[in-house]
């Protein structure tokens, strides 16, 4: 997932504060347990030229902040996509909840690193790669019909003849990533479930797009 701010935006954060939240989810208003760009595992590393790389490609997950352009971008393996059922079932709070976390992170350090102050408008684009025989269980795991045995669930490949999703890129305002992160990440899941066959209302019911909250019960 690539979050990135229109016009370049320099932020500028120090190795304890950029490692801290990195590493304690909850300092950007995510879960400590939940699917989001957070580790306590992964090593924080200067990038050439001026940015941070937390962790590496051969980890689970890792993530890349340019300090010159504001530019965040996250990479997972496909196995943090999967929780239960059959391999090739797409796990959806892991869907919804990883984009949330990184939008909820850049809203942080855009609000309180940037060096001139917050970007005006800010790119976000979702790809999702060597999914062709995945499939999707629509609404929410919680759901009661969701644990039914899977009926003439097709694969993405079957769907729409390719073996990846790549999103339209969505621009956001400022003011809608600072109050509602959540809303502008679903932007983008929606376009995946839309890939898999489903609108909008057969996103798991943990987000609100009322209010535009991601929220778990605790």
């Amino acid at each position: 997932m690539l979050v990135r701010p229109v016009e370049p935006t320099r932020i500028k954060v120090a190795e304890p504060e950029i490692s801290s939240l990195l590493s304690n989810a909850a300092k950007t208003g995510n879960r400590e347990l939940g699917w989001t760009f957070a580790s306590r595992y992964n090593e924080l590393r200067p990038k050439h030229p001026d940015g941070w790389r937390f962790g590496k490609p051969s980890d689970v997950q890792w993530l890349e902040v340019s300090q010159p352009t504001g530019a965040l971008e996250f990479f997972v393996s496909r196995d943090r996509l999967h929780w239960m059922g059959q391999t090739t079932e797409l796990w959806p709070f892991a869907l919804l909840e990883l984009p949330a976390s990184l939008a909820r992170l850049a809203k942080v350090l855009y609000s309180l690193h940037s060096v001139e102050g917050p970007p005006s408008q800010i790119v976000l684009a979702l790809g999702v790669y060597g999914i062709g025989d995945s499939v999707l269980r629509p609404h929410s795991p919680h759901y009661i019909g969701y644990q039914m045995p899977l009926v003439e669930q097709q694969t993405l490949a079957a769907l729409n003849d390719r073996d990846y999703f790549s999103s339209t890129p969505v621009v956001v305002t400022w003011e809608d990533l600072n109050s509602t992160p959540d809303r502008c990440a679903m932007h983008l899941v929606s376009q995946l479930y839309r890939d898999f066959g489903y609108l909008e209302d057969k996103l798991p019911r943990e987000y609100d797009p009322l209010t535009g909250v991601l929220a778990f019960p605790r």
